[in-house]
């Protein structure tokens, strides 16, 4: 795991309003996406892990932001796709219908963990593994 001392989560954390947090993972996968293509594989790991715990802090609206910016992006932060994919309807729905990164592994994971029913999350442009 890479140290990033890019931004104090313990301040956020106790910030009571989440208005700070939300702009924050705004602006953090605003920026990713316009640089992602100039990114570094160690750049593109200190942005998964940003986002990440971004993620754990902020309301639905500001997820499904970050995934609508990322999820058509080649390079995206892997593990902050597959968390997305998992998340409520309204955030993981641009990311199973658009994102490069999940693999058939991970769709089939998704569907094991939330049942067959969760295939129909999969919009038409994009089938189900196995079918």
């Amino acid at each position: 795991m890479i140290e990033s001392n890019l931004i104090d989560f313990k301040s956020l954390d106790r910030d009571p309003t989440p208005n700070r947090r939300d702009e924050l993972m705004r602006s953090v996968a605003s920026l990713f996406a316009v640089t992602s293509e100039n990114c570094t594989l160690e750049q593109i790991e200190i942005y998964d892990q940003v986002l990440s715990r971004l993620a754990d802090m902020v309301e639905t609206e500001a997820r499904a932001f970050a995934a609508a910016k990322i999820a058509p992006l080649r390079r995206a932060p892997e593990d902050t796709i597959r968390r997305f994919a998992r998340d409520e309807i309204e955030v993981a729905r641009v990311v199973l219908a658009k994102s490069p990164v999940l693999t058939d592994h991970d769709l089939l994971d998704i569907i094991r963990d939330f049942g067959v029913a969760t295939s129909a999350r999969f919009p038409s442009g994009r089938s189900s593994p196995n079918r």
